[in-house]
């Protein structure tokens, strides 16, 4: 590293970040060995694999939600309000992954927003078969 890119590495993070630090990170022997891994991989290592647990939890959370809207035929008490900010909240989180090129904010966001949309379509194709029910009369809510 020359001395310039070495001076920023300490300003930045505190101690020297050697170059080969993802690999030495990926290597099987830094990560049996701690006396081998600098502070840096330590971090690295611990700050992607919590963010990788939360996009793991918080993916699978949503799954329990949309089987409920399924079976219930999209009549699951959730506000098309909620549901379009939602999915435009996990789009500004995707885009944010994107930028900071975090793999576990984009596929965690992306797979949410995929379930997101599919609850709206859910709801939106139940809406349509209600109004037509009603339009025939046949709907149980329907005046006689």
């Amino acid at each position: 590293m020359h001395e310039t890119g070495e001076k920023e590495a300490r300003r930045s993070f505190g101690w020297r970040v050697s170059p080969g630090w993802a690999a030495g990170l990926a290597a099987a022997g830094s990560l049996r060995d701690p006396k081998r891994m600098e502070p840096f991989h330590l971090s690295t290592f611990l700050t992607e694999s919590i963010g990788s647990g939360a996009a793991i939890l918080t993916t699978v959370a949503f799954f329990p939600q949309v089987l409920r809207t399924w079976r219930k035929g999209g009549e699951d008490g959730l506000s098309w309000a909620m549901l379009v900010l939602y999915l435009a909240g996990l789009g500004l989180w995707f885009a944010y992954g994107v930028l900071l090129t975090s793999m576990p904010l984009m596929l965690a966001n992306g797979i949410t927003g995929m379930l997101v949309l599919l609850i709206l379509g859910l709801k939106a194709w139940r809406a349509t078969q209600r109004a037509r029910l009603r339009a025939t009369g046949l709907a149980e809510d329907s005046p006689q």
